[in-house]
């Protein structure tokens, strides 16, 4: 059983979850301060991916654990 705290990404390697979001804020970040439209386009795009893989883990905890 895998610890709150944790969850498993495809390679079998442990992140903390508190890393992630840590990740996701500095991208935020990075968004509202970047005056470059095509970075900022980059970093939007990276943000929705880390959103999302981080809602596919939610999801897929939740599930293992009901």
């Amino acid at each position: 059983m895998i610890s709150k705290k944790y969850e498993l990404l495809e390679a079998g390697v442990k992140v903390p979850i508190s890393l992630l979001y840590k990740e996701l804020n500095r991208l935020v970040d990075d968004y509202y301060k970047c005056p470059e439209l095509q970075i900022k386009e980059l970093i939007l795009s990276n943000l929705k991916l880390l959103t999302d893989a981080l809602l596919l883990m939610s999801q897929e905890f939740d599930s293992e654990n009901t």
